[in-house]
């Protein structure tokens, strides 16, 4: 999207829940999964008329400041100065921490593998033509152990737990927040185009900060906060807890309004 209004009103779309009538005797898709009331509508009449004199009290980011400042320093410059703006505008900081953040990135990198492997991995053995990096993906993903998968699921189901208890609930955040990742893409070298390129440790560089959103199914948003040199563009993760984008909208209305304006298309 190239302004918060378009992502706003793309979410609207998508995500609007239905009604009970529309959903027919049966209720509510959610209704039926979860229980209780209706997920609730993102206000995003409020979000995309944030106005100046409305101030994000109440709003309290979660920084895990030692993971944070883990990534290039114009990374870390300018999404601490975006983070400051916020702070300006009355959010508050919050210091949190998540433990085993190597061990759930490598959980993370198996789950994907595994599942990557699982749909497409007979392509190895019937002859189709692929990248030497897609074959290297495939093959680690149909060389991991059930017993591998499994360990990788016990710890994304205590990663859940431990982010929707101890931070979003006892803390009260409102989103966590992050750089969107950790080093600036790098040129592509020579025979990329024609063979691929197999890269593990540029991978896990750019995923460290947004793969828990991916491993645990919480709703995130990067918004431009800024460039580099090389006109590479520099982006604030931010995170929240489930049926929370409403506040990511909000946030990152917030942020384009009072720090970076509108991306141009």
């Amino acid at each position: 999207a190239a302004t918060i209004r378009d992502a706003a009103l793309s979410f609207a779309v998508m995500a609007m829940p239905a009604t009970v009538v529309e959903a027919g005797p049966s209720g509510d898709h959610y209704m039926n999964l979860y229980g209780g009331e209706l997920p609730p509508i993102a206000d995003l009449r409020e979000s995309v008329s944030l106005r100046p004199e409305l101030p994000l009290r109440g709003v309290r980011l979660g920084v895990f400041t030692h993971h944070f400042q883990d990534a290039d320093p114009v990374i870390v410059q300018q999404c601490e100065t975006a983070l400051a703006s916020l702070s300006a505008l009355g959010a508050e900081r919050v210091e949190i921490a998540i433990p085993h953040m190597k061990s759930l990135s490598l959980a993370h990198a198996m789950s994907i593998s595994v599942e990557f492997s699982t749909n497409l991995g007979h392509l190895l053995s019937k002859g189709y033509h692929l990248e030497p990096s897609t074959r290297i993906q495939l093959a680690l993903g149909l060389s991991m152990s059930g017993t591998e998968f499994m360990a990788a699921n016990a710890l994304r189901g205590w990663a859940f737990n431990y982010i929707k208890t101890e931070i979003f609930a006892k803390k009260n955040i409102t989103a966590i927040v992050s750089p969107t990742v950790g080093s600036l893409p790098p040129k592509m070298g020579e025979g990329v185009l024609e063979s691929g390129e197999s890269n593990t440790p540029l991978v896990m560089q750019l995923l460290k900060f947004i793969f828990l959103g991916n491993l645990l199914g919480f709703p995130g948003l990067s918004v431009p906060v800024g460039g580099s040199s090389s006109l590479m563009p520099i982006g604030l993760h931010l995170m929240a807890d489930h049926w929370g984008e409403s506040d990511l909208i909000k946030l990152s209305h917030a942020i384009e309004a009072h720090h970076t304006g509108p991306v141009s298309k």
